[in-house]
């Protein structure tokens, strides 16, 4: 006789509210990550003299209220397909990037292009302006959050004075100027000249002290906010000339001298770093994990 040999039940996948084109709220979530984001455990590991191991796990906790505004119908345990912004980091490459989430979840990092787009767009929620009505300077915006520093410390690098003059600030002045015109050339063919690079300095120079002061961090050479030379190169457009930069120059800076203190800090802050924005599925009103590796 037979025996009788129940089938094997599967489960219906858990179905998920999904808010991915919901930009409000990821602004929402921006404007308020103390609110979400509780806790942080980093750990490195030395492997060798060449290669670290970085792991920071994130206990995030996503609020109820705020997914109510967009689902009225989400409770306390519903799984959310989220844009999330998940951490920041420097104006760097990631390297050997990983992300683990919830269980058979794990979340997927936007592409840097994206994330530029995303930190412009949430430029203008700070500043009150609609997405649909953008000022020129919006594309240099995107240009400031694609921007990474390997290219400008290379021509930095090529440029360098021997080490005694490095301690004379106008020598100083003079190498990051000379350093500044091989970058362009090397992007741009339109034969920048040094008195080019100098006036465009000297005309953004009153916003890049207010962008300084608003972030309250002290200078960075490097910020493409606060030089934004460094961030044409990146401009999602492309550049027809020396006139051309010259109108985004002088956009630039109408622009900043216009924002108020809460806008130049958030652009501030873009030209050294930047959101690791991820699409993830989390649940709703609940603490959960998230591990970023590199």
């Amino acid at each position: 006789m037979l025996g009788f040999v129940p089938s094997r039940v599967t489960r219906p996948e858990r179905p998920y509210i999904d808010l991915i084109q919901r930009r409000a709220l990821t602004f929402a979530l921006l404007d308020n990550t103390r609110d979400w984001r509780q806790r942080a455990v980093h750990e490195i590991v030395l492997r060798d003299s060449d290669h670290v191991y970085a792991s920071t796990v994130y206990q995030i906790r996503l609020p109820l209220e705020i997914v109510q505004v967009f689902a009225p119908s989400a409770r306390v345990g519903d799984l959310a397909r989220v844009l999330l912004p998940f951490t920041v980091r420097p104006n760097q490459l990631l390297l050997n990037v990983d992300f683990e989430g919830i269980k058979d979840k794990p979340p997927a990092l936007l592409l840097r292009r994206e994330i530029a787009k995303l930190q412009a767009e949430y430029l203008a929620h700070v500043g009150g302006r609609p997405l649909d009505d953008q000022p020129l300077a919006q594309e240099l915006w995107e240009a400031v959050s694609s921007y990474t520093t390997f290219s400008w410390w290379e021509h930095l690098g090529r440029t360098k004075p021997p080490a005694w003059r490095r301690l004379w600030p106008r020598y100083l002045d003079s190498w990051r100027q000379r350093a500044l015109v091989a970058y362009l050339n090397d992007w741009l063919d339109f034969k920048i000249k040094p008195c080019h690079v100098s006036d465009w300095l000297l005309r953004i120079e009153d916003a890049r002290v207010a962008l300084v002061e608003a972030l309250g961090e002290g200078e960075d050479s490097d910020s493409a906010a606060e030089c934004i030379l460094l961030a044409i190169p990146f401009m999602p457009v492309q550049i027809k000339g020396v006139a051309d930069i010259d109108r985004r120059i002088d956009a630039f800076r109408s622009a900043v001298m216009e924002m108020d203190s809460r806008t130049r800090q958030v652009l501030a802050e873009y030209g050294r770093r930047w959101e690791v924005f991820v699409e993830s599925v989390v649940p709703v009103g609940q603490a959960c994990s998230l591990r970023l590796s590199e």
